[in-house]
């Protein structure tokens, strides 16, 4: 895995980041890492998620980064309302444990990217990378709790035509559903992230597949992968 950290897609604007976290020391700790980091602008911080949802209305930011239990409201109602009032705003949860019913919510809610509290500094630059180039990032300890439980139905499912697939999009595919992440398979293959952003994209499209978890899940129960 690479050690280079921090954001990699060219923009020509910084991406502006709002965080939301009940205890300051964590919220300000937070903050002070994202502010090192070139590309990354943090244009506010919220407490609660009233706060959060005023401070998206008001400032319109990429990124909205927000701890995955807010005291004043239900995770898929914050994260709801910011996709649906603030149309520009991405959100990425960060969900304190593996709690299947929280991280549903936040799913259903419509996150752009879900990771644990506990994830490195570095995953969730890698989050923040893929969801400001469109993309939807959900680490592989969360995606498997949300495979385990959620079994895919071929019976009520149309199988995907997995002939639309390039070879180069087929062996990415395996490489994501053996839950290596972005930069992994960016080194193993010698193409640079933005290229494998590109082919995760092309992949959900060609397959009509909406999120990451969906094309893992879908993966493993057509064969494409053997890990499980």
């Amino acid at each position: 895995m690479s050690s280079k950290s921090g954001p990699i897609t060219p923009l020509t604007e910084p991406i502006k980041i709002v965080v939301a976290e009940n205890y300051a020391i964590s919220r300000e700790g937070l903050c002070t890492l994202l502010r090192c980091k070139p590309g990354l602008q943090v244009v506010g911080h919220a407490s609660n998620g009233q706060e959060l949802l005023e401070l998206c209305a008001k400032l319109s930011p990429d990124i909205a980064i927000m701890q995955g239990k807010m005291m004043d409201m239900k995770n898929e109602q914050a994260a709801s309302m910011i996709v649906n009032d603030c149309k520009h705003t991405k959100v990425i949860g960060l969900a304190p444990q593996l709690d299947r019913l929280s991280i549903l919510e936040m799913i259903r809610g419509g996150v752009s990217g879900i990771l644990l509290k506990s994830c490195s500094f570095n995953e969730l630059l890698e989050a923040i990378d893929v969801v400001s180039f469109g993309g939807v990032h959900i680490s592989p300890t969360i995606a498997s709790v949300v495979l385990m439980d959620q079994p895919y139905s071929s019976n009520s499912d149309p199988a995907p035509d997995w002939s639309l697939l390039t070879k180069r999009e087929t062996e990415i595919l395996t490489m994501m559903a053996s839950a290596k992440n972005t930069k992994e398979i960016a080194s193993e293959l010698d193409l640079s992230t933005n290229t494998v952003y590109v082919h995760r994209r092309n992949i959900m499209e060609k397959l009509n597949i909406k999120n990451s978890v969906e094309l893992t899940k879908i993966a493993i129960r057509e064969g494409i992968t053997d890990i499980y």
